[in-house]
C-alpha cells in the first residue's frame, strides 16, 4: 500500500517493475493539459455496445470510421499472411507506416 499523499513514495512505487498500477503513476504527475493530450498522436479504437464486432477507429487527421477488415486487406495484400490478423497488423505496423485503410482513408 502506498500513501498517495507522499509524492516521493508514489514516485518510488511507479519505478517498481510490474507493480500493480505502477504504469499509471506518471499520469498523476502530469499537468492537466499534458494529461488531456497524451494520446493525441495515437490510434484509438472504440468497440460497439453489446455483443457487436463493430470497431470504430480514429487517428490524427482521420475522420472516425468503422474498421473494414476486407477493405484493409484489399488495399494491403501483403498483410494476408499476418498471423494476428489485419486489425492487429494495422495497430502494430500499418498505423506507423501510414497505410491506407482501403476505404479511402
Amino acid at each position: 500500500m502506498v500513501d498517495v499523499d507522499d509524492l516521493d513514495a508514489l514516485r518510488a512505487y511507479g519505478n517498481i517493475p510490474r507493480a500493480e498500477g505502477a504504469h499509471l503513476v506518471a499520469s498523476l504527475f502530469m499537468s492537466q493539459k499534458d494529461y488531456l493530450h497524451q494520446y493525441d498522436d495515437d490510434v484509438r479504437l472504440s468497440v460497439g455496445p453489446g455483443c457487436t464486432e463493430t470497431v470504430v477507429i480514429e487517428r490524427p487527421g482521420l475522420v472516425p470510421r468503422i474498421w473494414d477488415n476486407t477493405a484493409y486487406l484489399r488495399k494491403n495484400p501483403d498483410v494476408h499472411g499476418y498471423a494476428l490478423g489485419a486489425l492487429q497488423h494495422y495497430l502494430r505496423h500499418g498505423f506507423h507506416e501510414n497505410r491506407d485503410l482501403g476505404d479511402g482513408g
